[in-house]
């Protein structure tokens, strides 16, 4: 026995099929670089005021500090923004290969709000500072809940496409 199976209009389904693909991308990168956008906002905002006394990490980075007029900024300190500035959303790939990463480029950023497994910020900026890994994990587990409305959204992507559902 042999079964032919004629398919008509194959190749609107298959530009439906490759759109959809491209736009399932679009939808779920646009979801997650949101919320990385929203962490860099979050992780921007000035930290709390220094309080005394000093919570100091040592007696060394005590007397560096004055030492060295305040680590060459000057005593009492002024805050200038740079670790604030400093913060980039950067986008690699394309796609389904799309990758971000939350960087902040400032070299001594990871003393301020630690690194990437919320470790090395110093005792003078903890509680006063967010750690950046804390805010990172906190918006992407607003991804995993926001997963109706971007299943919502597919299954819209899907009908306007005429592919059903």
């Amino acid at each position: 026995m042999k079964v032919t199976v004629k398919v008509t209009g194959g190749k609107k389904v298959y530009q439906s099929m490759v759109k959809l693909g491209e736009s399932i991308d679009t939808i779920v990168n646009a979801d997650i670089e949101k919320q990385m956008n929203a962490a860099m906002k979050e992780l921007q905002r000035p930290g709390k005021p220094i309080t005394y006394p000093v919570k100091w990490d040592s007696e060394r980075q005590r007397r560096a500090f004055f030492a060295t007029d305040g680590f060459g900024a000057g005593i009492p300190y002024k805050r200038t923004g740079r670790y604030s500035k400093s913060f980039r959303v950067v986008k690699t790939g394309k796609g389904a290969k799309r990758s971000y990463a939350l960087i902040n480029t400032w070299a001594k950023a990871k003393y301020v709000g630690g690194d990437a497994r919320a470790q090395r910020q110093s005792r003078i900026h903890a509680g006063r500072w967010p750690l950046v890994a804390d805010t990172v994990r906190k918006f992407a587990q607003r991804l995993v809940k926001s997963r109706p409305q971007t299943t919502s959204k597919i299954r819209n992507l899907i009908r306007s496409l005429g592919l059903g559902i």
